[in-house]
């Protein structure tokens, strides 16, 4: 049986579904993430470590009560995107650089956390629902 030339390719995307995808899923819509609750806790446990007070760096502290005013609708320093463009987690430049994918979005560095295993699957695709979510 042959396949034709995009079969393979797309089989393999398929099965990486969930470290390829950043598309807002359409099963949770509508479904409010907590950013208190689900997402402060994997930057201040992890992110915090270097984005704290002490070092900043790219100027994104990720501490609890400051990281939301320097995320939300604010533009990245190595990126043209935002670094979350609420309901567009594709548009997202923090999304990227928790996946790997900055330099096809013309952004710089290393994924993140930089020094560190790169957080799951499941830690990544709960802060693309929470970029998703309404009113994030």
């Amino acid at each position: 049986m042959t396949r034709a030339p995009g079969a393979f390719l797309l089989a393999a995307l398929l099965a990486c579904g969930p470290v390829l995808a950043a598309e807002c899923d359409p099963t949770k819509a509508g479904a409010k993430i907590s950013y208190d609750e689900k997402i402060q806790p994997i930057f201040g446990g992890i992110c915090a470590q270097c984005h704290n007070t002490m070092e900043t760096p790219e100027g994104l502290v990720l501490e609890a009560g400051l990281a939301l005013d320097l995320l939300l609708n604010v533009r990245s320093v190595q990126s043209a995107l935002k670094r979350v463009e609420p309901g567009n987690p594709e548009k997202s430049y923090l999304v990227h650089k928790l996946r790997g994918t900055q330099d096809s979005v013309g952004g710089s560095g290393q994924q993140m956390p930089a020094g560190l295993a790169p957080l799951r699957d499941e830690e990544i695709d709960l802060v693309v629902q929470w970029i998703c979510s309404p009113a994030n």
